[in-house]
């Protein structure tokens, strides 16, 4: 294994300026607000006189489509401002090219076990054509919430931006090591060539329905091989995490000589029992060597953010010697993360 320095050479931050595609942009604060869980989804999306956000969704990308699962959809009705679970999977293809007033958006039927539920975290599937769907929480305006059963879904595609969700039973029976783990919501999540992680979130009456308080923060790395279909949860509780962890980001980077880092940044973390929350600076990031399952602490350099970010967006790019070592963080500012 690389020693922690050479895991850990480089670390720049760097402001720029960005700007989300209008179309998904989140929307502005209403005094009146309704709630309408008769309302079928589908319609209301593809509406550009009416349709006002998508928030709390997941994306993932399998072929040449986009996929989006979960979330809550904002229309206007009127003078009002009317929100929804999004019934539906949706598909934008990426293979030409599209504006907000021209890109076609297909819609999959998501009626399995009830599953419509906001921040799912979608994993690719080995075969390039599948992909998982797990965690996540029921929206906030539902009453009572009666989430589903802990579950791991699987989308199998047709190539063409249209397919089909399953249960994928193999992977939570008891010799999995699945029955185990509970779902939880505000967790982050990156995966690797054969294996996924979540790591901290919270969970609530939203995320498991034996719970009736609205707060018990996780303090577990959850992992989930691809190959094996097996689950392993590890501590999060060390000398760097001190508590739970919860509304931060986290990503993979391949290290020559072992079997990958993970990087958190952001978020905020809290006692054992969700007590006195503290949001985490940019001034450092946390590294998780998953051959030895330490943690470590890294201060960054350059232009940090004044801020601390919770519940912000990230995607993470190639590097410019080619590997996938680069990050931007969006809220509202990019900052550039260099892994070197």
């Amino acid at each position: 294994m690389p020693s922690h320095e050479a895991v850990t050479k480089m670390f720049a931050l760097r402001i720029g300026v960005f700007s989300w595609l209008p179309y998904f942009a989140l929307a502005q604060s209403h005094i009146e607000r309704q709630i309408n869980e008769g309302v079928n989804d589908s319609t209301l999306f593809t509406d550009r006189a009416t349709y006002i956000a998508h928030k709390w969704f997941s994306s993932i990308v399998v072929g040449n489509y986009l996929y989006i699962d979960g979330g809550e959809i904002f229309y206007q009705n009127g003078n009002d401002t009317v929100q929804t679970e999004a019934k539906n999977t949706y598909s934008i293809d990426l293979s030409s090219s599209w504006t907000n007033a021209t890109v076609s958006i297909k819609q999959i039927d998501n009626a399995i076990d009830g599953r419509a539920l906001n921040s799912p975290k979608l994993w690719p599937g080995l075969d390039k054509s599948t992909f998982f769907s797990y965690n996540g929480e029921k929206a906030w305006f539902t009453t009572p919430a009666n989430p589903p059963a802990n579950k791991l879904y699987k989308f199998t595609s047709d190539g063409v931006g249209a397919g089909q969700w399953s249960e994928d039973d193999e992977s939570y029976t008891a010799s999995s090591n699945f029955t185990n783990l509970a779902r939880v919501a505000g967790s982050a999540s990156a995966c690797g060539p054969d294996t996924c992680y979540v790591v901290g979130g919270w969970r609530n009456s939203r995320t498991d329905n034996t719970i009736s308080d609205e707060g018990k923060p996780a303090a577990g790395v959850v992992s989930y091989n691809l190959s094996s279909s097996l689950w392993y949860n590890d501590s999060l509780i060390s000398t760097t995490w001190q508590g739970p962890w919860f509304w931060g980001n986290l990503f993979f980077t391949d290290v020559a000589g072992s079997k990958g880092i993970l990087v958190a940044m952001g978020g905020s973390t809290s006692g054992l029992a969700g007590e006195n929350p503290h949001p985490l600076s940019f001034e450092y990031v946390y590294l998780y060597d998953i051959a030895t399952k330490t943690w470590y602490t890294q201060s960054t350099g350059g232009d940090v953010p004044d801020l601390p970010r919770a519940g912000y967006c990230a995607v993470g790019l190639p590097g410019t010697n080619g590997g996938s070592n680069t990050y931007e963080v969006r809220h509202p500012t990019v900052v550039i993360v260099s892994v070197g």
